[in-house]
């Protein structure tokens, strides 16, 4: 989790446009889940290319590479 603190830290690369990205994570488990929003889905396209791109660390499968993805269009969305 550390390490995605400190990738989020700088806020989103150029090949990433993301509107929102959101990390939720189980520490006992050590999952993490991760929510990015994009504005188009060809933002949503160019921001999948730029994760599978990326070189997590441990690998694809592995601590911080990805198991699954999928993707949904927002249906709802309430702010405080």
């Amino acid at each position: 989790m550390e390490e995605v603190k400190r990738r989020a830290a700088s806020g989103p690369s150029e090949d990433m446009p993301v509107v929102e990205f959101l990390a939720l994570y189980q520490p006992d488990e050590g999952k993490v889940l991760t929510i990015a929003l994009f504005e188009t889905e060809e933002h949503m396209r160019r921001g999948d290319e730029a994760l599978n791109r990326a070189d997590p660390p441990g690998g694809t499968g592995g601590p911080g590479g990805r198991v699954s993805v999928e993707f949904y269009e927002v249906g709802a969305r309430v702010a405080a």
